[in-house]
């Protein structure tokens, strides 16, 4: 039978008689074979579960059920009901006559099965009634054959079908489905159907056909709309769908109304899509999933192409055909299948992850190397960046990459608050078509020095000893990693213990050092501890006080003006800065310190002073002298004699020694104890040797309380 392309109400109308005729046929067949519907009303709704391939229709579903079984028990059932597979059931439903047409709200689900409903060439799949609400999914047509409409199948109702194959359906219009009423296909593959007036895919007449993600491809019909045919006064709603490889009647045919109209791609440029040309498709295959469907080939111009806010709303749902997640790259595919995301050109590394960085501050950039890995020249348009994240250098942007040629970027992280970063560098050619990503991940971390003591202050201490060490506790009062520096002395203080140098702390770690006092002069003692760190308040520093202990200075060596000599001190000639003194130097350094060289024919120079004091037995004294820089050859020997005299009588005596070696800033220190009353006190300061250098620094003599 053929049909014209004549207005809607005579094609009504010979529809109206086609439908009586089938009704009448149906009437006729029941009397004639004594075979009712069931009437049996079971508790609505209900769930039938096909576990047997055959297409025996004994009205149950029991120990077996068929497809058939169990449309006629929804049908004889009041209420909404579904119908669904055995798990892992596989196999090919052989029909032996059509399905009986659906007048009660159904759901077919294959999932979990891999079913396929073969009409063997002699008659049409199923039908759903004006009035029902049907849902089919995960399931495979073919084979089947209406001489009218709808070859797979004909739908007069509300028809949502989803993750379904329609192969090698045939009928005079809508190979594989005629829509009377309204229509929803979504992530569904149609090849091979074939119609010899219109619609070889899908015919829509008069109703709504929505097609959101779908793939239309070989398909045909002799007058018209290859894969879909929209007749005058029916609408067409499509998006990120694909209708191309018709191999007549063209891709898509529209004499109604498109409503809507989004990221499509139509071979032939028809039906106002916003792409054209080869999709590239892949053959029809098992990809997984219930249902055969077309992959994508790489260079295909579908991938990353759909709209991904179709893609993330029902009935898509960011799901593909055979349920794997989409997008899988920058953007949804258009079509049923999302291909995995091959970039066109090769990023090396090919993700960027810049650790812990200090919120406000700018990491070190990081650089990608881009190859052409293609077997042709590659158009590069512009790279974008996105997230907290920027291109430091680009030599990739508007050039044309040759193969196995390359070209760099850098990249840097920028956090303004705490937390994991995330972002993306595209790669996109001349046509903005996405060429390569590189995700960026970086964490913002705001590590902080946290001190157990900001300042240490020592109790007074004699010069020339150590005090007992005071201890200061570090804590990475922040967020992430606080990366520690080389902690810094000054003034007359010394670590003593230190294990925060280069230390690394996670939030709440922790770390310690300890400060001793060695007082080297008079008055109060000054110094800090610095702490340089990644901490935005680097560095950190806790300061340092202390002082000698209480006595009396009697005598003080070191702090020299440069120009003229210290006096009393008591020497064969006034000193200046060079003096000679038979064949001895004594020099006064800038440094303020005093320098004694050794001489081969007179080894041995003596300094002193002399203090007038009348004291007492049992007067207690400390004694110190320090050695800046000083090098004492083998055999020699620099020292500091304090002699006490009554009058002219030694009435006791304490030496400090520096012997062979080098003594930078090095301290000797002793106290004493006079064992008699004295009269004075004699300060002196020998170096003995024909070479070397000594150095005398802060000697002092003080009388303790």
């Amino acid at each position: 039978m053929i049909i014209m392309e004549f207005g809607k109400e005579s094609t009504m109308k010979q529809f109206a008689r086609l439908l009586g005729g089938i009704v009448l046929a149906s009437l006729l067949a029941i009397a004639m074979t004594g075979v009712m519907p069931v009437s049996t009303v079971r508790a609505a709704p209900a769930t039938f579960t096909v576990n047997d391939l055959g297409d025996d229709g004994d009205e149950t579903c029991d120990d077996s059920c068929t497809l058939r079984d169990a449309i006629l028990a929804a049908n004889a059932n009041v209420g909404d009901d579904t119908i669904i597979f055995e798990q892992n059931l596989i196999g090919i439903i052989n029909l032996t006559q059509s399905l009986p047409n659906i007048s009660e709200n159904l759901v077919i689900n294959g999932t979990g099965a891999k079913i396929a409903i073969n009409g063997g060439n002699a008659f049409r799949i199923l039908s759903a009634n004006s009035g029902v609400t049907v849902t089919l999914n995960a399931l495979t047509f073919q084979n089947g054959l209406d001489n009218l409409l709808g070859g797979a199948v004909f739908n007069s109702g509300t028809l949502t079908i989803s993750n379904s194959t329609f192969i090698g359906n045939h009928a005079v219009a809508g190979g594989g489905i005629a829509n009377f009423g309204s229509l929803t296909i979504s992530n569904s593959t149609f090849s091979g159907n074939g119609a010899t007036q219109f619609g070889g895919g899908v015919y829509n007449e008069g109703g709504v056909l929505v097609i959101y993600n779908s793939t239309f491809s070989a398909n045909s019909a002799d007058n018209g709309g290859g894969g879909v045919y929209n007749k005058l006064g029916a609408t067409l709603n499509y998006a990120n769908t694909i209708i191309a490889n018709s191999t007549s009647g063209g891709d898509c045919v529209n004499a109604g109304t498109i409503s809507t109209n989004m990221n499509n791609l139509v071979m032939d440029n028809s039906c106002s899509a916003g792409l054209d040309g080869d999709p590239k498709l892949e053959s029809l295959a098992d990809n997984g999933g219930s249902t055969w469907t077309f992959g994508l080939l790489p260079e295909s111009p579908a991938r990353d192409a759909g709209s991904d806010a179709v893609c993330a709303a029902a009935p898509v749902n960011n799901l593909d055909q055979r349920g794997q997640t989409r997008p899988n790259g920058p953007h949804c595919d258009i079509g049923a299948f999302e291909a995995e995301f091959i970039p066109l050109v090769t990023p090396s590394p090919n993700t960027l992850d810049f650790g812990e960085q200090v919120v406000g501050t700018t990491s070190d950039a990081q650089t990608v190397e881009v190859t052409n890995t293609g077997s042709a020249s590659r158009e590069i348009g512009t790279l974008t960046v996105s997230g907290e994240f920027a291109l430091e250098s680009n030599s990739c942007n508007g050039i044309t990459l040759p193969v196995s040629a390359t070209c760099t970027f850098s990249v840097t992280f920028s956090p303004t608050f705490d937390g994991v970063k995330t972002g993306t560098v595209t790669i996109l050619d001349n046509s903005a078509v996405t060429l390569a990503t590189i995700p960026l991940t970086g964490t913002g971390i705001s590590p902080a020095v946290g001190l157990s003591a900001t300042s240490l202050i020592f109790a007074p201490q004699f010069i020339g000893t150590t005090s007992a060490a005071q201890t200061v506790t570090l804590t990475n009062t922040g967020t992430g990693t606080l990366a520690l520096g080389t902690l810094s002395i000054t003034g007359d203080f010394s670590f003593r213990t230190n294990t925060c140098n280069a230390a690394s702390l996670p939030a709440a770690g922790t770390c310690k050092f300890s400060v001793a006092f060695s007082p080297r002069d008079i008055g109060i003692r000054k110094g800090a501890v610095t702490i340089p760190s990644n901490a935005a308040a680097s560095p950190n520093k806790v300061t340092l006080r202390g002082t000698i202990k209480a006595g009396t200075q009697l005598l003080k060596m070191g702090n020299f003006d440069t120009v003229v000599a210290p006096i009393p001190w008591i020497v064969d000639t006034p000193l200046d800065r060079l003096v000679a003194l038979r064949n001895r130097t004594v020099f006064l350094s800038p440094s303020y310190s005093a320098k004694l060289t050794g001489h081969r024919t007179n080894p041995t120079l003596t300094v002193l002073q002399i203090v007038t004091r009348n004291g007492k037995a049992g007067d207690k004294f400390y004694i110190s002298l320090s050695s800046r820089a000083s090098l004492v050859p083998v055999g020699g020997q620099y020292k500091l004699t304090v002699l006490f005299r009554n009058r002219l009588v030694t009435v006791g005596s304490k030496t400090l020694t520096f012997t062979n070696g080098t003594h930078n800033f090095q301290t000797r220190s002793a106290y004493y104890t006079a064992p008699v009353a004295y009269t004075h006190i004699t300060f002196q300061f020998t170096y003995q040797k024909t070479s070397g250098v000594a150095w005398f620094d802060d000697a002092a003599l003080i009388l303790l309380p």
